[in-house]
């Protein structure tokens, strides 16, 4: 920080010492940055001093015995108010009146930005400088209407027998002269033009309110003169309101200087100080959840008059004090998705609810609620009953357990202070663990803290409220009954992150916080109550919390991606990752098997149609070839990783009918098949597991028919095999005859075997093992797969055998396939495309792990490292709506394939999630406010927004960098700020 800087700059000075003496007088310009007319400065006069005319003519009437005091009021009122509609009505006509418009040529291109050039003294460019029109029609009628109203009564107000009456002649003659001139400048404000106020609460005065703040703080100082007039000689409200006339010459400068806040925030506080100590409810997080809860609270309080019975009003008081006392937005919201996840029968998803809350309400805390409430309002009853049947004076016992309350909240209090790492943030705390280095060792010692935080909670939360029902239940003030179980197990907090570019400034500040940090946690303590080195730092450390985070590496993947050896071993992984993947899917696929229709005749076995892998080979062409691969890769380089390559499909359809010849086959899932001729044998019987289904295997036909194919019935060796099956839409036709006879040599057969063999359950059946082991000798449900696998294989890659580029892998990684003719196939099925990515994913994950931890010795560690992929990890796209779930869900580790286009390398970005002790402190709040207040006359009035201004600048026992990034925007700029979270504190 240089200590040079000034708090606003010369620019900055100059314009300051143009607002301020206008914020002074309320609003009147007398200081412009230019040359202006003389009679811009004459009306600014005549219009400031409109209200000391009239009341002037008013005062003179009532001095001279013509008017009494409140007809001199009416009277100045009344041309008041004639005189607002009058100046409002002439500012609405120059905003309406059109005028043309010319451009001024001028050759100062220094000129200040607020010029303006007037051509009359009356003219409409003159009116609108002078008079601004306001935004809505209804403040201009009402504006002009209290006008009158501040003028009559501030006339009657500062009459000048009052004045001597109440401080002398010489007090009451400056009272008098000074008092209008303070009425004066609250007229100005309200129907002429508005001062910038220095106390801003809104950055947007959308409804103009600032008009009315210092006519209202007027209307106070008057509304204490009227009742000191009508009500019986008080001599304590004669003193004050003595002492209000002489702070009323004042008000200009406590409105100038910022003492006074403006009344929407008045209001607002107000009102949250009625609501803590008038009605017992507690600080709300955001101004509507204020007003909702300051409306119900007030309508409670004033139901309860009018409830006949006392026993009645005491028990309705305490279950709705009660009520409001819980967190029943999110209770209600939560019971709202139950009741609607319940009708739709779906199970609520982890985003479903608020992201805010991570803990949804349960029954336990439901019934914990009930009982409270049972046992709250059992209290109170009982003790109401019985209090007058009592041997001892309800005194007496009111005074009994008000020294209970006493010493239970000091208890209490002693409970809080301990669980910090400082009492008093003096002195350092002897039962608070020394080494908080790791989270195990820490929490190993913190055993102690636990239990009396715990001791605490029961205290604070079950033995206080009902402490505080039998306290005020012999007592006659209802009231206090509604203060019981304030915030009732919940509080509320936001969470801010501030910038992470470190500035020097930035630098300064956050070096400290490291010191302040490690001298409370890292730094050994001999004496048994050490002293805080940072006593005097607006930062106070308090505790340490275990928390999980992420950590976040980045690694470059130079010489493992772009391996030649590690790519060709990628292709024959991904066979056996999609073995597995669709294995695991059709073994927790849930099926209904008690839905399967049974034969009627038992001893045959269900058939299939399925064309046996070794019928009447078709000769493979030239043309097969060629047109595959002419058609595959033509569109589809590797010469830009992030363009999506443009697909464009070919004639491949007529290339392959020369693999198929001419058939009639019958619809897949078709429950009958009529055969003519000698095969005319009868209707072929099947049921809804096993259907008609024509894989890539075509019929020989006979030449029997030329438009009938005959197909010979396959069926399964195995009667189990139907569990594993896969879906019928997946074994569908897309590939030719000659490519998929030499995709099947690809198949891993004996990986094949071992995952079937390591399923441990299968559905519901008693004998697994046995039943995998029939399974696994299925040579009809290996096809199956050979072919659904072997097609996947070929969408991923293509038709080319070929060696996969690097940027072939992150296309495909990223979800952007290559043109293939098994492509529309595979998109087709949403479900096995998902399948097929999220093994194509999980491969490379395998190939970068066996870069890094060495080559997989056998199957077993092969499929260790499948099920943990499945298990711990999310492999996808940051950018993938799933990486946020799977963050919420709290998945060990999440990884993402990614591109350095400044660097030209292919980057791994893992994420890990592990458990690291989070400091915790706490700032000044007066300290706090403070810079925030400044901050908002610093950019709000000042405008002063200069990068380098002085309220930015580093201060190490301050903090004021980092607090002043913290503000709510627009006045901060944090660079994340949450919504209100709900915290449960049991």
């Amino acid at each position: 920080m240089s200590p040079d800087v000034p708090l606003l700059n010369d620019y900055k000075q100059d314009f300051f010492l143009k607002r301020f003496p206008q914020t002074i007088l309320g609003g009147p310009r007398l200081k412009l940055g230019y040359c202006a007319p003389p009679y811009i400065y004459i009306n600014q006069i005549i219009l400031f001093l409109m209200p000391w005319i009239w009341g002037g003519i008013g005062t003179l009437l009532y001095q001279l015995g013509i008017l009494k005091d409140y007809y001199t009021a009416a009277l100045s009122g009344g041309l008041m108010l004639f005189t607002a509609f009058v100046i409002q009505c002439t500012s609405l006509y120059a905003r309406n009146k059109s005028v043309p418009v010319e451009r001024i040529l001028t050759t100062d291109i220094l000129a200040e930005e607020d010029e303006h050039e007037f051509t009359s003294c009356a003219g409409a460019e003159t009116v609108r400088f002078l008079i601004p029109a306001k935004k809505y029609t209804a403040n201009t009628v009402f504006h002009s209407v209290l006008a009158g109203l501040v003028c009559g009564l501030g006339t009657w107000y500062l009459l000048p027998n009052r004045m001597t009456l109440l401080c002398g002649r010489a007090g009451g003659t400056a009272l008098f002269i000074f008092g209008w001139v303070t009425l004066c400048i609250g007229e100005y404000s309200l129907i002429v033009n508005t001062a910038t106020e220095t106390a801003t609460f809104q950055t947007q005065d959308t409804y103009e309110i600032t008009p009315l703040m210092r006519p209202l703080y007027i209307f106070f100082f008057i509304s204490v003169d009227l009742a000191h007039r009508f009500t019986v000689n008080i001599p304590a409200l004669e003193q004050v309101n003595q002492i209000l006339h002489i702070l009323f010459i004042f008000l200009p400068f406590l409105w100038a200087l910022g003492t006074l806040p403006p009344p929407d925030a008045l209001s607002l506080w107000a009102m949250e100080q009625v609501l803590e100590f008038g009605l017992g409810g507690s600080s709300m997080s955001t101004h509507l959840r204020l007003l909702i809860m300051f409306i119900v609270s007030a309508a409670t309080a004033v139901t309860s008059y009018f409830i006949p019975s006392t026993i009645g009003v005491v028990l309705f008081m305490t279950g709705l004090g009660f009520l409001l006392s819980l967190n029943l937005s999110d209770m209600g919201f939560a019971f709202k998705h139950s009741v609607t996840s319940h009708r739709t029968g779906t199970k609520s998803k982890s985003l479903s609810l608020r992201s805010d809350s991570k803990k949804q309400f349960t029954w336990k805390e439901c019934l914990f609620y009930i009982t409270m409430l049972v046992l709250a309002l059992l209290e109170t009853g009982l003790l109401h009953h019985f209090a007058d049947f009592s041997q001892i004076s309800k005194s007496s016992s009111q005074a009994i357990i008000g020294y209970i309350l006493m010493i239970l909240l000091i208890i209490l209090w002693i409970l809080r202070e301990i669980q910090s790492v400082y009492i008093f943030g003096i002195f350092r705390n002897p039962f608070y663990p020394k080494d908080v280095q790791t989270v195990t060792v820490f929490l190993e010692k913190q055993t102690n803290l636990v239990k009396m935080g715990v001791v605490r909670r029961i205290l604070l939360t079950l033995v206080s409220p009902f402490a505080m029902l039998a306290f005020l239940s012999l007592d006659s003030s209802l009231q206090g009954l509604h203060s019981v179980s304030v915030s009732i197990g919940f509080t509320r907090a936001f969470r801010m992150g501030l910038e992470l570019q470190e500035t020097s400034c930035h630098a300064a500040e956050a070096q400290r916080v490291d010191e302040v940090f490690e001298g409370a946690f890292q730094q050994e303590y001999t004496k048994i109550c050490s002293l805080n080195e940072h006593f005097g730092n607006v930062l106070t450390p308090c505790t340490v919390l275990p928390v999980r985070l992420y950590s976040d590496a980045r690694n470059v993947l130079s010489g493992i991606i772009d391996s030649h050896e590690n790519l060709k071993e990628f292709k024959g992984d991904l066979v056996k990752v999609l073995v597995w993947m669709l294995i695991q899917y059709c073994s927790k696929r849930p099926r209904l098997q008690e839905n399967v229709p049974k034969t009627e005749n038992k001893g045959q076995e269900p058939l299939i149609i399925l064309p046996a892998l070794n019928t009447l080979p078709h000769p493979k062409t030239p043309e097969d070839t060629d047109s595959l691969s002419s058609e595959t890769f033509d569109d589809w380089t590797d010469d830009n990783i992030f363009d999506e390559s443009s697909i464009r499909k070919g004639k491949v359809e007529k290339d392959l009918l020369k693999d198929f010849p001419s058939m009639n086959l019958p619809l897949p899932g078709s429950v009958e098949s009529q055969r003519e001729g000698d095969h005319s044998t009868g209707t072929i019987r099947e049921n809804s597991l096993f259907k008609t289904v024509l894989l890539c295997y075509p019929a020989a036909d006979k030449g029997q028919q030329e438009d009938k194919a005959f197909v010979p019935l396959v069926e399964f060796t195995c009667s189990h095999s139907h569990l594993l099956s896969l879906p019928e839409e997946w074994t569908s036709v897309c590939m030719p005859n000659s490519k998929m006879k030499e995709l099947c040599s690809l198949f891993p057969e004996d990986w094949y075997q071992f995952v079937l063999r390591q399923l441990k359950y299968i559905h519901s059946e008693e004998k697994a093992a046995d039943t995998v082991e029939e399974i696994a000798k299925d040579k009809v449900l290996k096809d199956f797969y050979t072919h659904t696998v072997m097609t996947c294989y070929v969408s991923l890659f293509g038709i080319d055998n070929m060696i996969p580029s690097p940027g072939h892998i992150l296309r495909v990684y990223s979800g952007v396939l290559p043109w293939s003719i098994a492509l529309d196939w595979l998109t087709e099925k949403p479900e096995l495309f998902q399948l097929a990515l999220k093994a194509f994913r999980y491969t490379l994950k395998l190939m970068i792990d066996k870069a890094s931890l060495g080559p997989i010795e056998d199957f077993k560690e092969l499929t260790n490292f499948l099920e943990e992929y499945e298990s711990d990890w999310y492999i996808g796209l940051v950018s993938d709506e799933k990486w946020k779930e799977a963050i919420l869900q709290e998945k060990p580790y999440l990884f993402s394939l990614g591109y350095d286009t400044n660097m030209g390398v292919y980057t791994g970005r893992v994420l890990t999630l592990q458990d690291l002790l989070i400091q915790v402190g706490k700032l000044n709040a007066e300290a706090v406010r403070g810079q925030w207040a400044n901050l908002s006359w610093e950019l709000l009035y000042a405008t002063n927004d200069d990068e380098e201004r002085y309220s930015i600048q580093a201060h190490p026992l301050l903090l004021r960098n980092l607090t002043v990034q913290a503000a709510d925007p627009p006045l901060g700029y944090p660079i994340y700020s949450s919504k209100p979270l709900h915290i449960h504190l049991y």
